[in-house]
């Protein structure tokens, strides 16, 4: 006769983690993330400072592509005062365009490209009043010339939030904020003024220059030749293609709490010189700049930008945070213009 024993079944008891032993946990895991942080916040800002400079490149290679496919001329506007113009849109009708100056010109000119390239369709785009688009909009001919939609990413740096949030949605640009319809279809980077500027001032009054210093407001003055016009202005006329700045990058938002303009003496920007090549430069390294008085006979010093009343500007940036009222233009005003150098050697013209 067979018998059979049932051996007892042996429990074990599954210890948990103690308090102590948590802490030790949370303490490591939180320890990893102070030390991984900041490696991948480095990591995003150096992956969005390149596309920065992939943007600028194709700034620049546009640029010399334009060029020779129009006679060495730069990428500006190019419609004339008292001439007409007629476009087709984007619903298949057609406009026609006509104004008294140069100036009124290249704004109709500007208007048609984003009423032309935008998408969503904005045919109803407005032309605001007094507008000089040559200054912050010349980047619009660039991307009518290569048939990019608008607003186009190419145009904005990725630490723009601004640019972007106002991409988003274009026609409504009010519920930005924002006073005017073109400001969605600005660019985080700014065309240096010698790429459609005379070099000089004349006696005669040809002339485009900050307005009383103040930053971000200039006057144009026509003078009595037609030389002096807005535009025109050919690559062969840089001197220095290596040294000169083509277009820049006016915020520096990527260091830092508060972001710099830059004319900062801390500040650093993405650049593209005319010869297409780009780089991050301390913009305190760069020539001071400045430009000709119109009678060539007062002190030839550096032109300088005021950010004086302090306050925000279109940006909510402010835009004198230091309570430093003036610094000298550097990029924005190189001394002599396109024949000037704004990197790498000292001033070659005389001054």
């Amino acid at each position: 006769m067979k018998t059979s024993s049932v051996s007892p079944v042996v429990r074990v008891a599954r210890r948990g983690f103690t308090l102590i032993e948590l802490l030790v946990v949370i303490a490591i895991i939180a320890l990893l993330v102070s030390i991984l942080l900041p490696a991948l916040g480095e990591g995003r800002r150096a992956a969005r400072q390149a596309q920065n400079l992939a943007n600028l490149k194709t700034y620049g290679n546009t640029l010399n592509s334009y060029s020779a496919d129009f006679k060495e001329l730069g990428p500006a506007f190019t419609w004339k005062g008292g001439q007409n113009y007629s476009t087709q849109q984007q619903n298949g009708s057609y406009v026609s365009y006509t104004a008294g100056n140069d100036v009124a010109a290249a704004a109709n000119q500007a208007a048609d490209i984003i009423r032309r390239r935008s998408a969503p369709d904005n045919s109803n785009f407005a032309v605001p009043a007094n507008w000089i688009p040559h200054i912050l909009y010349s980047h619009l001919v660039m991307l009518d010339y290569i048939s990019a939609r608008l607003p186009e990413p190419i145009s904005r740096s990725p630490f723009d939030k601004k640019r972007i949030e106002w991409s988003e949605d274009p026609i409504n640009f009010q519920r930005f904020g924002l006073p005017e319809g073109r400001w969605p279809y600005s660019s985080s980077y700014q065309i240096t003024s010698a790429s459609f500027a005379p070099d000089r001032w004349t006696i005669d009054g040809g002339s485009l220059q900050q307005a009383g210093g103040v930053f971000n407001l200039y006057q144009y003055n026509a003078g009595s030749s037609s030389r002096y016009r807005l535009g025109g202005r050919k690559l062969s006329d840089c001197r220095n293609p290596s040294g000169k700045v083509f277009a820049f990058v006016d915020v520096m938002r990527h260091k830092g709490k508060v972001p710099h303009y830059f004319t900062h003496y801390a500040a650093e920007t993405c650049v593209v010189m005319y010869d297409a090549s780009v780089s991050v430069r301390s913009t305190y390294d760069a020539t001071e700049g400045g430009y000709w008085t119109a009678s060539n006979a007062a002190p030839r010093t550096p032109a300088e930008i005021s950010y004086e009343p302090a306050g925000q500007d279109i940006y909510g940036y402010d835009a004198d945070p230091e309570g430093i009222p003036n610094r000298p233009g550097r990029i924005r005003w190189t001394y002599g213009q396109l024949s000037g150098v704004d990197f790498g050697q000292r001033d070659t013209i005389r001054r």
